[in-house]
C-alpha cells in the first residue's frame, strides 16, 4: 500500500511541477509578448510624434520667413510709393539739397525705413535724411558696395509703367552705415530697396535707395518666438547674424530640435525649438538631430 501511495505521490508532484513549469512558460511569453507589444507602440508614438512636430517646426520656420517677407515688401512698397509721388519727383528735378533733405527726414519720421538716399545716375548723392552728411563719403561707399552693380542696371531698360526694383538683403557694415546716416547695428542685416525716379518724358532722372536694419528687436518676429518659445537665427554658415530668442540663450540652440531654410540666396534662416517636457524627450528623439 505503501508502495502504491508513494507511485501516487510521485506521478502527482511530477503533474504538478510539469503544470507550474508550463504556468511559468505561459506566463514569461505572456509578458514578454505585452513588453514587446508596448515597445512597438511607443515607437509608433514617437514617430508618430516625430512627424507632427517636424511638421510644425517646417510651418514655424515658413512662418519666420513670411514675417521677414513682410519687413521687406514694407520698405519695397515704401521706396516705389515715394519715388512716385510728385513732390519727391518735384525736389529731385530741382535738385534742391535742402529740400531733398528735409523731405527724406519727414519720410524717414513717418514710414519704415531708416535712411533714403537720392542718388543721380551716375549713383552720386544729391541728398539723403540726415542734413550734413558727407556726400562724398557716401558716394565712395556706394561704389565699392556689392550693391552697385545691381543698382547700375536698375537705370538701363527701364518704363515707367513697368519700373523694376531692386531688393536685398546685405550683410551690416560699420563704416558703410555710418556713411548712410544709419546707426550701427553689429548683429543685424541691412535691408537695401532701389526704385527709379522718372522724368516727365519717362526717362530715369534719379534713384531713391531706402535702407532699413534688421535686427533681433524686430516687434512682429520677437512677438511670433516668445508666443512659441522658439529661437529664430539667420546663419552665415556656422556664424549667427541675426538672432530672436523667445525661450532659449544663441549658445545653448545647438542642442535643441531645429529646421532651417534658405533665405536670402545666401544665408539660412533656422527654428530652434526647446519647448518638450522630460516625458516627450524620448518620442522626439528619433528626429531631435539638427538639419
Amino acid at each position: 500500500m505503501f508502495k502504491r501511495w508513494s507511485l501516487s505521490a510521485r506521478l502527482v508532484s511530477t503533474v504538478a511541477i510539469t503544470v507550474t513549469i508550463a504556468l511559468a512558460l505561459f506566463a514569461g511569453l505572456t509578458a514578454f509578448r505585452l513588453h514587446e507589444g508596448a515597445l512597438q507602440q511607443k515607437q509608433a508614438v514617437a514617430q508618430l510624434a516625430g512627424e507632427r512636430f517636424d511638421a510644425q517646426l517646417q510651418l514655424e520656420v515658413q512662418l519666420a520667413s513670411s514675417f521677414l517677407d513682410r519687413i521687406s515688401n514694407d520698405v519695397d512698397v515704401a521706396v516705389a510709393g515715394l519715388a512716385e509721388r510728385s513732390e519727391a519727383q518735384g525736389v529731385v528735378k530741382r535738385g534742391n539739397i535742402v529740400a531733398i533733405d528735409l523731405l527724406m527726414q519727414k519720410v524717414v519720421r513717418t514710414g519704415p525705413l531708416d535712411a533714403v538716399l537720392v542718388l543721380d545716375t551716375d549713383l552720386h548723392a544729391l541728398g539723403s535724411q540726415q542734413p550734413g552728411l558727407d556726400l562724398l563719403a557716401a558716394n565712395k561707399f556706394l561704389e565699392g558696395s556689392a550693391a552697385a552693380k545691381n543698382l547700375r542696371e536698375l537705370l538701363t531698360n527701364q518704363e515707367s509703367n513697368r519700373a523694376r526694383s531692386y531688393l536685398a538683403y546685405e550683410p551690416t557694415d560699420a563704416a558703410f552705415a555710418k556713411a548712410m546716416g544709419l546707426k550701427f547695428e553689429p548683429d543685424a542685416l541691412l535691408l537695401m530697396s532701389a526704385y527709379p525716379v522718372f522724368d516727365d518724358f519717362g526717362d530715369v532722372m534719379a534713384l531713391l535707395l531706402g535702407l532699413r536694419t534688421v535686427t533681433g528687436e524686430e516687434k512682429v518676429l520677437k512677438q511670433f518666438s516668445r508666443t512659441w518659445e522658439l529661437t529664430i537665427q539667420v546663419l552665415d554658415g556656422e556664424r549667427p547674424i541675426v538672432e530672436l530668442s523667445g525661450h532659449t540663450a544663441i549658445s545653448e540652440v545647438r542642442d535643441l530640435l531645429s529646421r532651417c531654410a534658405p533665405f536670402a540666396n545666401r544665408w539660412q534662416l533656422c527654428v530652434y525649438y526647446r519647448g518638450m517636457g522630460e516625458s516627450d524627450a524620448d518620442a522626439a528623439g528619433a528626429f531631435a538631430s539638427p538639419w
